[in-house]
């Protein structure tokens, strides 16, 4: 069977040919155009490719492992290409000329930039490091795109600043594509305010999906996003942190983020390396100058399970988590401190037996709606409203100032500790049942 018949056979030819030009498809079926005959070998290596002479075989078929694909000689000037692609991704310059100047080779194709094509491997022991930094510059050098990464376990060390606006860096599940850290502090990075300047702007739609996220024992932050802003994280797994202060994920000054079936679980995976945070969200700051809380971010079914704290609104304002659970964290489930505001909590679970507290609330004008409380919730803040919720221990404190409370039951579990106790003059109560006692309160 010729090379061409056996592409077409298993469906090369139909896929790979999208992106190459009509010219170049019609040569893949057999035909000829204008005289020059189009004509589809293989090449085992980008090497062998670069010495094939454009001019008379205008396609040819890489199968080099993992970079696997269809290359067009493009006969103009791609100096301007060539040089972002070290890696030869997309481009493979003529062996008598690297800087594409007078033409290259390029890589047919439709849907997500593939990462593999930069020579980034899943197996678990290549250091993929340089490989992702070409894949991530070239995306960024055309203003982002769909970056889709292999599934296994990708080793990196320092990959620096991820940021770039408008680009979706995917995995293939998180069970399946592991981008795993090597090196020590912060594991990803993504800086909208790398430098001591007070104008540089939010970064919007950084993205990710379908990915784990490790780091290790000398980890300081799992994920670090400041100034990040309209973005969203879907189906992400955070995990390993050994830095005695460490954080899963810190936000800085992240505003309108969305975060979907995120997790930071022992009950998903086990752990070595526990962080002391899940969620840290705090203010940012540019050229010295504070760039205000961390705000309008909205967490949908996430899990913070085994972490010391689960999550700790520092300054945070207008967070919403739907659904979703602070389950089985050593000392708190969640910390809400002054002056975060306007947070809401929507069908949540607070699980965290044998901790120091559920929840303690600090804020101002935060609102509880259908969540339970396993331990005890404590409310110490401005305003705070709760309805339709259940626990074993409500606590509101001297210090807290007008605290809305309705239609809760507590004493749930019968521990013995339950019950609902209130030090403030300035609580209001309606429609209050005591379980144990079986009576309205």
């Amino acid at each position: 069977m010729t090379t061409r018949r056996g592409l077409i056979s298993t469906g090369a030819i139909g896929v790979a040919t999208f992106g190459l030009s009509s010219k170049a498809r019609s040569g893949c079926s057999g035909s000829a155009t204008g005289g020059a005959v189009q004509y589809l070998g293989t090449v085992s290596s980008r090497d062998a490719l670069s010495k094939v002479d454009g001019s008379r075989h205008s396609v040819m078929y890489l199968a080099e492992t993992g970079r696997e694909g269809i290359f067009e000689w493009k006969d103009a000037d791609l100096s301007t290409e060539v040089p972002f692609d070290p890696q030869q991704g997309l481009y493979v310059a003529g062996a008598n000329q690297q800087t594409g100047s007078a033409g290259a080779w390029k890589r047919g194709f439709e849907g997500p930039v593939r990462a593999e094509w930069f020579g980034v491997v899943g197996d678990g022991l290549t250091d993929s490091t340089a490989a992702l930094e070409a894949a991530i510059a070239w995306m960024r050098s055309r203003g982002g795109g769909i970056l889709a990464l292999p599934a296994g376990t990708i080793v990196v060390h320092d990959l620096g600043n991820l940021a770039c606006a408008n680009l979706t860096i995917q995995g293939q599940g998180m069970q399946h594509t592991i981008l795993k850290a090597q090196h020590s502090g912060v594991a990803f990075l993504v800086d909208a305010f790398p430098d001591n300047n007070p104008d540089q702007n939010f970064i919007d739609q950084f993205n990710l999906e379908d990915i784990t996220l490790e780091g290790n024992a000398r980890t300081s932050d799992i994920l670090m996003l400041q100034g990040v802003s309209r973005s969203h994280f879907i189906r992400v797994d955070l995990r390993e942190a050994g830095v005695v202060s460490s954080k899963a994920l810190h936000l800085r000054c992240a505003v309108t983020c969305l975060f979907m079936e995120c997790y930071v679980s022992v009950n998903y995976k086990p752990m070595a390396h526990r962080p002391r945070w899940g969620i840290y969200a705090d203010h940012g700051g540019r050229g010295g100058v504070s760039t205000g809380h961390t705000s309008n971010c909205t967490f949908v079914n996430c899990e913070m399970n085994g972490a010391l704290i689960g999550v700790e609104l520092a300054r945070a304002d207008q967070t919403s988590m739907i659904g979703g659970a602070c389950q089985n964290c050593v000392s708190y489930g969640m910390i809400i401190r002054p002056p975060s505001r306007y947070n809401s909590f929507s069908n949540v679970a607070f699980e965290n037996l044998r901790s120091r507290a559920d929840v303690v609330d600090q804020g101002v004008v935060t609102s509880f709606e259908g969540c339970y409380f396993s331990e005890k919730i404590e409310f110490a803040g401005e305003q705070c409203r709760v309805r339709n919720c259940f626990g074993e221990r409500f606590e509101v404190k001297a210090g807290a100032e007008y605290t809305d409370i309705a239609n809760i039951r507590f004493n749930h579990w019968n521990t013995g500790e339950g019950g609902f106790f209130d030090a403030s003059r300035s609580t209001r109560v309606r429609s209050l049942y005591d379980v144990d006692a079986e009576k309205y309160l």
